[in-house]
């Protein structure tokens, strides 16, 4: 290649880069935004660094409920949901342990028209009776329908046995049973206590950086207020399993940890999940003849992960939980070799593009940084990241993997 081929090259590359933006307001709103140009469309949201962790105790799935209200907002003869509709974008909101989102995708020249709309919705909450208890029935039917999925179920019960005595050992839609008891009241004091600027972020992913101080022209009006800690949960997690329909001679078995993670580590605890669902699992699953289905999740809080692993075993064995063991201990032992360390990388790079490829794909990612690890830059850097992940940063994860001690589950036709 000639110099100036590889000049232009360089440009060009360097061109392609997404352009980074991080500041916080003097009322604490955070303004993140990742400017692309040639977008199909653009996305803009509120996010909050709280989620169903601060759901008061017997009250689970506050947060969420609060995430069905918010978009039943009235504006004008309608809904902020459906005003935002008419303009041409897409409300897409989310609730998890850690945060809240209501996202909005859109065309460029809505998102400054969508914005304010939505900031007004958040404010002040929807807390008529009928619709409280009509948005609390569409929950028990979610709820209902996540509870007729046996690994939703291991996974959910893996998960609340891992996170017992912290505010995480819930699922982030409540509980079935706690569902029902949630009242208006509890809405509006989730909403006083932390729907407050501090705790809200600005995050877009834009085609232009000329279009943010349009989209932050509503974030003063925000409520001011100091974030509230939330308190380690007192309650045990639940002992007994909710139903689940399964043949007379099969289970659903799980297996899971709890690790810490940082921001300094999260690519590679990445990239050891994935070696666990593409090379290891595979490997012990196909050595089970009785495996009819099976998967890895790694589901991250704040400052730390819940790696599970579960299977549909069919007659039900102990072998996965052996082999398994054996296979992070190996791992622990003997380190990838070069050729696996690279491929692996590779494998994650892959993924990484994959998942944040769409403009709301990438903005998700942004929220989850910032409300995870406090770093919105991490999905900008991952491959820079990536580049330096060793063998050796691998062997030291899967040691301290080895050296956790895993939670079991198995669940059997009643």
């Amino acid at each position: 290649m000639l110099r100036g081929e590889k000049k232009l090259l360089g440009l060009m590359v360097l061109l392609m880069q997404p352009q980074f933006f991080d500041r916080t307001l003097d009322n604490g709103v955070r303004v993140i935004a990742v400017v692309r140009p040639n977008l199909p469309y653009a996305v803009a949201g509120l996010w909050l660094k709280v989620g169903s962790a601060a759901d008061e105790i017997g009250k689970e799935g506050t947060a969420h409920l609060l995430e069905h209200l918010v978009p039943l907002n009235r504006w004008d003869d309608t809904t902020a949901q459906i005003a935002i509709e008419r303009l041409g974008g897409l409300l897409v909101p989310e609730t998890g342990r850690y945060f809240m989102a209501f996202q909005v995708a859109a065309p460029v020249k809505v998102l400054p028209k969508a914005l304010p709309l939505l900031m007004k919705a958040l404010c002040q909450p929807p807390t008529e009776a009928a619709m409280v208890e009509g948005e609390k029935a569409l929950m028990r039917l979610e709820a209902l329908e996540n509870y007729n999925d046996p690994f939703w179920v291991v996974k959910t019960m893996l998960e609340a046995r891992l996170f017992d005595g912290t505010p995480h050992s819930h699922p982030p839609g409540g509980w079935l049973e706690t569902i029902p008891l949630i009242t208006a009241d509890d809405v509006l004091h989730f909403h006083r206590n932390h729907f407050i600027a501090p705790n809200f972020a600005l995050i877009a992913v834009l085609p232009d950086a000329a279009l943010l101080p349009a989209l932050m022209t509503a974030l003063p009006t925000l409520p001011k207020g100091q974030p509230s800690e939330v308190g380690r949960r007192l309650c045990p997690a639940p002992t007994k399993a909710p139903a689940v329909s399964l043949r007379s001679d099969e289970a659903i078995w799980g297996m899971g940890w709890r690790v810490k993670v940082t921001a300094d580590d999260a690519v590679a605890w990445d990239a050891l999940a994935l070696h666990l669902r593409a090379v290891i699992a595979p490997s012990v699953f196909g050595q089970v003849g009785a495996t009819e289905e099976w998967s890895v999740i790694a589901d991250p809080v704040r400052g730390e992960l819940a790696l599970s692993i579960a299977a549909r075993l069919r007659p039900f064995t102990d072998a996965p939980e052996r082999l398994l063991r054996q296979a992070v201990r190996k791992l622990a032992e003997q380190s990838l070799s070069d050729g696996e360390t690279a491929m692996l990388r590779n494998r994650l790079r892959l993924h990484h593009r994959w998942e944040t490829a769409t403009p709301l794909d990438l903005a998700r990612r942004l929220g989850w940084a910032w409300a995870l690890h406090d770093d919105p830059s991490l999905p900008v850097r991952y491959e820079q990241i990536l580049e330096t992940l060793t063998a050796q940063r691998l062997q030291a994860l899967a040691q301290r993997l080895h050296e956790t001690p895993p939670v079991s589950l198995t669940v059997k036709a009643l």
